[in-house]
């Protein structure tokens, strides 16, 4: 990630106003879409990486554009934030401490326009005792012409 020298990929979309001016506006190859009824993080993982680094949080049908210097991950996860009283001291600092999440899941398109599908979960565990409560996922990874969407949806969705 500190390489000054590494290639970054940046999307750009051209647009001219009604009054004549252009409107330029430079973002990020993939963007992550949260189409469940819960707030997820997400984070990437690349095997040039000393650790996993944080996406960011969203909420319940937003999308979040992944931050440019994290657009070369091969790897995402799924995660929960655990409620304060399930958290533990690490002596590591591995971001992922704070939180139940699913397996890596690799998000590298395979071509300039592919898609794959992917199935996961995360297991939220309760205290001892109680029962745990699963959450599974469908993760769609669309790229069409270099640009990636990732969508994530519940495995089951029941609309009355």
């Amino acid at each position: 990630l500190d390489d000054p020298k590494r290639i970054i990929s940046l999307v750009w979309e051209t647009k001219r106003e009604e009054n004549g001016n252009f409107l330029l506006k430079i973002k990020s190859p993939i963007s992550i879409y949260n189409r469940t009824h819960i707030s997820l993080s997400f984070f990437a993982y690349s095997y040039s990486w000393d650790h996993e680094m944080l996406i960011g949080t969203i909420a319940p049908g937003e999308t979040l554009p992944v931050p440019i210097q994290l657009a070369s991950a091969t790897y995402m996860r799924l995660a929960i934030k655990r409620s304060p009283e399930y958290t533990f001291l690490s002596k590591t600092n591995n971001p992922l401490d704070d939180y139940n999440f699913s397996e890596r899941l690799m998000v590298l398109s395979t071509s300039y326009t592919s898609s794959k599908l992917h199935r996961t979960s995360i297991v939220n565990s309760g205290r001892e005792g109680e029962g745990r409560l699963d959450y599974h996922f469908v993760v769609n990874v669309n790229c069409i012409q270099g640009i990636s969407d990732i969508f994530v949806e519940p495995v089951l969705r029941i609309i009355n």
